[in-house]
Protein backbone atom coordinates (compact mmCIF):
# COMPACT_ATOMS: atom_id res chain seq x y z
CA UNK A 1 0.00 0.00 0.00
CA UNK A 2 2.70 2.74 0.76
CA UNK A 3 4.79 1.67 -2.38
CA UNK A 4 1.21 2.34 -3.63
CA UNK A 5 0.87 5.93 -2.64
CA UNK A 6 4.86 6.74 -3.51
CA UNK A 7 3.91 5.86 -7.53
CA UNK A 8 0.65 7.68 -7.23
CA UNK A 9 2.73 11.05 -5.31
CA UNK A 10 5.74 10.50 -8.13
CA UNK A 11 2.91 10.43 -11.15
CA UNK A 12 1.22 13.66 -9.23
CA UNK A 13 4.69 15.18 -9.33
CA UNK A 14 5.35 14.48 -12.84
CA UNK A 15 2.03 16.02 -13.45
CA UNK A 16 2.49 19.11 -11.80
CA UNK A 17 6.08 19.62 -13.90
CA UNK A 18 3.96 19.17 -17.22
CA UNK A 19 0.92 21.44 -15.86
CA UNK A 20 2.07 24.61 -17.34
CA UNK A 21 3.01 23.17 -20.95
CA UNK A 22 -0.74 21.40 -20.93
CA UNK A 23 -2.15 25.47 -19.70
CA UNK A 24 0.38 26.69 -22.84
CA UNK A 25 -1.03 24.34 -25.36
CA UNK A 26 -4.80 24.73 -24.39
CA UNK A 27 -3.86 28.35 -24.51
CA UNK A 28 -2.82 27.87 -28.22
CA UNK A 29 -5.75 25.93 -28.74
CA UNK A 30 -7.95 28.27 -27.72
CA UNK A 31 -6.46 30.80 -29.68
CA UNK A 32 -6.86 28.85 -33.12
CA UNK A 33 -10.79 28.31 -32.30
CA UNK A 34 -11.15 31.79 -31.63
CA UNK A 35 -9.54 32.63 -35.16
CA UNK A 36 -10.64 30.58 -37.71
CA UNK A 37 -14.23 29.70 -36.14
CA UNK A 38 -16.77 31.73 -37.25
CA UNK A 39 -19.57 30.00 -36.16
CA UNK A 40 -21.53 28.90 -33.07
CA UNK A 41 -20.14 24.96 -31.78
CA UNK A 42 -22.53 22.58 -30.59
CA UNK A 43 -20.65 20.52 -27.61
CA UNK A 44 -21.62 18.12 -24.94
CA UNK A 45 -21.20 19.80 -21.56
CA UNK A 46 -21.79 18.13 -17.91
CA UNK A 47 -24.02 15.64 -20.01
CA UNK A 48 -26.16 18.59 -21.61
CA UNK A 49 -25.65 19.55 -25.66
CA UNK A 50 -25.06 23.30 -25.42
CA UNK A 51 -24.51 26.02 -27.87
CA UNK A 52 -20.93 27.78 -27.86
CA UNK A 53 -19.88 30.60 -29.68
CA UNK A 54 -16.00 31.16 -30.37
CA UNK A 55 -16.04 34.41 -31.14
CA UNK A 56 -17.11 35.51 -27.35
CA UNK A 57 -13.60 34.23 -26.14
CA UNK A 58 -11.35 36.56 -27.68
CA UNK A 59 -11.22 39.01 -24.51
CA UNK A 60 -10.90 36.38 -22.36
CA UNK A 61 -12.71 37.71 -19.78
CA UNK A 62 -15.16 34.61 -19.36
CA UNK A 63 -12.16 31.83 -20.25
CA UNK A 64 -10.02 30.26 -17.35
CA UNK A 65 -7.74 27.30 -18.47
CA UNK A 66 -7.10 25.18 -15.04
CA UNK A 67 -5.22 22.07 -15.02
CA UNK A 68 -6.32 19.55 -12.84
CA UNK A 69 -4.07 19.07 -10.17
CA UNK A 70 -4.60 18.21 -6.42
CA UNK A 71 -2.96 19.15 -3.53
CA UNK A 72 -2.25 15.76 -2.21
CA UNK A 73 -3.15 12.07 -3.19
CA UNK A 74 -6.94 10.75 -3.90
CA UNK A 75 -7.65 9.15 -0.96
CA UNK A 76 -6.83 12.37 1.20
CA UNK A 77 -9.15 14.56 -1.14
CA UNK A 78 -11.35 11.84 -0.39
CA UNK A 79 -11.75 12.51 2.73
CA UNK A 80 -11.22 15.91 2.54
CA UNK A 81 -14.33 16.51 0.41
CA UNK A 82 -16.74 13.75 2.68
CA UNK A 83 -15.49 16.28 5.83
CA UNK A 84 -16.18 18.94 4.23
CA UNK A 85 -19.44 17.45 2.98
CA UNK A 86 -20.47 17.09 6.45
CA UNK A 87 -19.57 20.65 7.70
CA UNK A 88 -22.06 21.88 4.15
CA UNK A 89 -24.72 19.43 5.53
CA UNK A 90 -24.58 20.50 9.21
CA UNK A 91 -24.48 24.61 7.86
CA UNK A 92 -27.04 24.25 5.37
CA UNK A 93 -29.78 25.03 7.98
CA UNK A 94 -28.55 28.20 8.84
CA UNK A 95 -28.24 29.29 5.40
CA UNK A 96 -24.76 29.71 4.55
CA UNK A 97 -24.53 26.41 2.54
CA UNK A 98 -26.34 26.45 -0.53
CA UNK A 99 -27.26 23.41 -2.83
CA UNK A 100 -25.08 24.32 -5.48
CA UNK A 101 -22.59 24.06 -2.92
CA UNK A 102 -23.11 20.63 -1.60
CA UNK A 103 -23.69 19.87 -5.78
CA UNK A 104 -20.15 21.13 -6.51
CA UNK A 105 -18.89 18.96 -3.84
CA UNK A 106 -20.13 15.78 -4.58
CA UNK A 107 -19.22 16.65 -8.46
CA UNK A 108 -15.50 16.18 -7.20
CA UNK A 109 -16.02 13.24 -5.17
CA UNK A 110 -17.63 12.00 -8.41
CA UNK A 111 -14.54 12.88 -10.01
CA UNK A 112 -11.52 11.72 -8.07
CA UNK A 113 -14.14 8.71 -8.14
CA UNK A 114 -12.82 8.47 -11.90
CA UNK A 115 -16.33 9.02 -13.28
CA UNK A 116 -16.04 11.07 -16.15
CA UNK A 117 -19.63 12.76 -16.12
CA UNK A 118 -20.55 13.37 -12.87
CA UNK A 119 -24.02 14.69 -14.28
CA UNK A 120 -25.46 10.94 -14.52
CA UNK A 121 -25.10 10.80 -10.18
CA UNK A 122 -25.75 14.49 -9.50
CA UNK A 123 -28.65 16.74 -10.94
CA UNK A 124 -28.16 19.90 -12.50
CA UNK A 125 -29.02 22.70 -9.42
CA UNK A 126 -30.68 24.93 -11.89
CA UNK A 127 -33.40 22.29 -12.07
CA UNK A 128 -34.47 22.75 -8.47
CA UNK A 129 -37.47 24.74 -8.06
CA UNK A 130 -36.92 27.38 -5.17
CA UNK A 131 -38.97 26.71 -1.98
CA UNK A 132 -41.59 29.68 -1.68
CA UNK A 133 -41.28 31.73 0.69
CA UNK A 134 -42.75 31.28 4.17
CA UNK A 135 -46.09 33.80 4.81
CA UNK A 136 -46.36 36.54 6.98
CA UNK A 137 -48.23 36.28 10.52
CA UNK A 138 -50.85 38.54 8.12
CA UNK A 139 -51.13 36.47 5.93
CA UNK A 140 -51.59 33.27 7.69
CA UNK A 141 -54.53 35.03 9.66
CA UNK A 142 -55.89 35.79 7.07
CA UNK A 143 -55.58 32.31 5.25
CA UNK A 144 -56.75 30.56 8.82
CA UNK A 145 -60.07 32.56 8.03
CA UNK A 146 -60.40 31.95 4.67
CA UNK A 147 -60.26 28.50 5.47
CA UNK A 148 -62.64 29.01 8.64
CA UNK A 149 -65.02 30.65 6.35
CA UNK A 150 -65.19 27.94 3.63
CA UNK A 151 -65.07 24.86 6.27
CA UNK A 152 -68.54 26.85 7.57
CA UNK A 153 -69.77 27.21 3.91
CA UNK A 154 -69.13 23.71 3.15
CA UNK A 155 -71.22 22.86 6.67
CA UNK A 156 -74.45 25.39 5.79
CA UNK A 157 -74.03 23.64 2.15
CA UNK A 158 -73.90 19.82 3.90
CA UNK A 159 -76.79 21.31 6.17
CA UNK A 160 -79.14 22.85 3.46
CA UNK A 161 -78.73 19.31 0.80
CA UNK A 162 -79.54 17.27 4.55
CA UNK A 163 -82.53 19.64 5.13
CA UNK A 164 -83.39 19.35 1.67
CA UNK A 165 -83.78 15.37 1.46
CA UNK A 166 -85.23 15.15 4.77
CA UNK A 167 -87.98 17.53 3.35
CA UNK A 168 -87.97 15.63 0.12
CA UNK A 169 -88.52 12.38 2.17
CA UNK A 170 -91.70 14.01 4.29
CA UNK A 171 -92.85 14.64 0.77
CA UNK A 172 -92.74 11.66 -0.26
CA UNK A 173 -94.19 9.77 2.76
CA UNK A 174 -97.21 12.88 2.87
CA UNK A 175 -98.04 12.11 -0.96
CA UNK A 176 -97.66 8.24 -0.38
CA UNK A 177 -100.26 8.47 2.77
CA UNK A 178 -102.74 10.84 0.40
CA UNK A 179 -102.64 7.90 -2.13
CA UNK A 180 -103.31 5.49 0.72
CA UNK A 181 -106.27 7.27 2.10
CA UNK A 182 -107.65 7.90 -1.29
CA UNK A 183 -107.42 4.49 -2.06
CA UNK A 184 -109.37 3.23 1.11
CA UNK A 185 -111.85 6.22 0.64
CA UNK A 186 -112.49 4.90 -3.41
CA UNK A 187 -112.80 0.98 -0.83
CA UNK A 188 -114.68 2.42 1.40
CA UNK A 189 -117.28 3.95 -1.03
CA UNK A 190 -117.37 0.97 -3.55
CA UNK A 191 -118.19 -0.88 -0.12
CA UNK A 192 -121.41 1.19 0.73
CA UNK A 193 -122.35 1.98 -3.33
CA UNK A 194 -122.51 -2.19 -3.02
CA UNK A 195 -123.97 -2.82 0.37
CA UNK A 196 -126.49 0.34 -0.41
CA UNK A 197 -127.21 -1.57 -3.59
CA UNK A 198 -127.50 -5.14 -2.08
CA UNK A 199 -130.19 -3.06 0.69
CA UNK A 200 -132.17 -1.82 -2.32
CA UNK A 201 -132.28 -4.89 -4.23
CA UNK A 202 -133.52 -7.06 -0.91
CA UNK A 203 -136.12 -4.16 -0.21
CA UNK A 204 -137.38 -4.78 -3.64
CA UNK A 205 -137.51 -8.35 -2.97
CA UNK A 206 -138.93 -8.16 0.19
CA UNK A 207 -141.87 -5.60 -0.88
CA UNK A 208 -142.23 -7.98 -3.79
CA UNK A 209 -142.92 -11.06 -2.18
CA UNK A 210 -145.12 -8.59 0.86
CA UNK A 211 -147.17 -7.58 -2.25
CA UNK A 212 -147.67 -11.27 -3.13
CA UNK A 213 -148.59 -12.11 0.12
CA UNK A 214 -150.96 -9.62 0.44
CA UNK A 215 -152.69 -10.42 -2.78
CA UNK A 216 -152.36 -14.29 -1.47
CA UNK A 217 -154.30 -13.43 1.59
CA UNK A 218 -156.58 -11.16 0.01
CA UNK A 219 -157.64 -14.60 -2.13
CA UNK A 220 -157.67 -16.50 0.85
CA UNK A 221 -159.86 -14.52 2.92
CA UNK A 222 -162.53 -13.82 -0.19
CA UNK A 223 -161.98 -17.69 -0.49
CA UNK A 224 -162.35 -18.31 3.78
CA UNK A 225 -165.75 -15.85 3.33
CA UNK A 226 -167.45 -17.82 0.82
CA UNK A 227 -166.48 -21.03 2.50
CA UNK A 228 -167.84 -19.99 5.72
CA UNK A 229 -170.89 -18.60 4.58
CA UNK A 230 -171.70 -22.05 2.85
CA UNK A 231 -170.42 -23.73 5.52
CA UNK A 232 -173.65 -21.91 7.78
CA UNK A 233 -175.88 -21.80 5.17
CA UNK A 234 -175.77 -25.90 5.14
CA UNK A 235 -175.73 -26.16 8.88
CA UNK A 236 -178.30 -23.92 9.32
CA UNK A 237 -180.36 -25.96 6.59
CA UNK A 238 -179.98 -29.09 8.43
CA UNK A 239 -179.83 -28.58 12.02
CA UNK A 240 -181.79 -26.80 14.64
CA UNK A 241 -179.99 -24.48 16.81
CA UNK A 242 -180.10 -25.38 20.57
CA UNK A 243 -179.22 -22.14 21.93
CA UNK A 244 -179.52 -18.35 20.47
CA UNK A 245 -175.67 -18.24 20.04
CA UNK A 246 -174.55 -20.71 17.36
CA UNK A 247 -171.80 -23.59 17.77
CA UNK A 248 -168.56 -22.72 15.88
CA UNK A 249 -166.80 -25.10 13.75
CA UNK A 250 -163.23 -25.94 15.54
CA UNK A 251 -162.02 -25.90 11.39
CA UNK A 252 -163.37 -22.31 11.12
CA UNK A 253 -161.54 -20.95 14.96
CA UNK A 254 -158.24 -22.85 12.98
CA UNK A 255 -158.45 -20.57 9.48
CA UNK A 256 -159.42 -17.57 11.94
CA UNK A 257 -156.12 -18.12 13.85
CA UNK A 258 -154.70 -18.67 10.55
CA UNK A 259 -156.03 -15.41 9.02
CA UNK A 260 -154.72 -13.68 12.19
CA UNK A 261 -150.95 -14.31 12.22
CA UNK A 262 -151.04 -13.43 8.08
CA UNK A 263 -152.51 -10.11 9.01
CA UNK A 264 -150.21 -9.44 12.09
CA UNK A 265 -147.07 -10.30 10.09
CA UNK A 266 -148.47 -8.66 7.18
CA UNK A 267 -149.06 -5.47 9.22
CA UNK A 268 -145.71 -5.91 11.09
CA UNK A 269 -143.12 -3.47 9.57
CA UNK A 270 -139.86 -5.59 8.41
CA UNK A 271 -136.37 -5.93 10.14
CA UNK A 272 -133.54 -7.04 8.28
CA UNK A 273 -131.63 -9.53 10.53
CA UNK A 274 -128.07 -9.56 10.03
CA UNK A 275 -125.71 -12.73 10.79
CA UNK A 276 -122.44 -12.64 12.51
CA UNK A 277 -120.42 -11.59 9.13
CA UNK A 278 -122.55 -8.49 8.89
CA UNK A 279 -124.38 -9.58 6.10
CA UNK A 280 -128.04 -9.59 5.90
CA UNK A 281 -128.97 -13.44 7.18
CA UNK A 282 -133.05 -13.01 6.99
CA UNK A 283 -135.81 -10.83 7.53
CA UNK A 284 -138.21 -10.16 10.52
CA UNK A 285 -141.72 -9.39 10.29
CA UNK A 286 -143.75 -9.95 13.82
CA UNK A 287 -142.57 -12.61 15.71
CA UNK A 288 -141.66 -14.75 12.35
CA UNK A 289 -138.44 -14.50 10.80
CA UNK A 290 -137.81 -16.48 7.35
CA UNK A 291 -133.91 -16.74 5.85
CA UNK A 292 -133.01 -15.03 2.77
CA UNK A 293 -132.07 -17.45 -0.24
CA UNK A 294 -128.96 -16.65 -1.94
CA UNK A 295 -127.55 -18.18 -5.47
CA UNK A 296 -123.97 -19.45 -6.42
CA UNK A 297 -123.12 -15.46 -6.82
CA UNK A 298 -123.18 -14.66 -3.05
CA UNK A 299 -126.96 -12.48 -3.98
CA UNK A 300 -130.49 -12.69 -2.52
CA UNK A 301 -132.46 -14.67 -4.50
CA UNK A 302 -135.74 -15.34 -2.13
CA UNK A 303 -137.05 -16.04 0.99
CA UNK A 304 -137.98 -19.51 2.38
Amino acid sequence: MALQNMAAMRVEHIARVMAPAVEYLFECVHELISKHQNKPLTIKLRGQWVSVDPQAWRTKRDVRISVGVGAGNKESMQQQLMNMFGAQLQLAPVGLVKPQHMHATMTELAKLAGFANPAKFWGDVSDIQPQPPQPSPDQVKAQSAMQIEQFKAQQDAMKAQAQQQIEMQRLQMQAELDRNREEMDARQKTLEAQQRAELEQQKAMIAAQQEAQRMELERYKADLDASVKLQIASMGNQTTLETSQPKTDPRIEQVIEAMEELKEEYESPAEIVRGPDGKAAGVKRGSKVRKIVRGPDGRAVGLQ
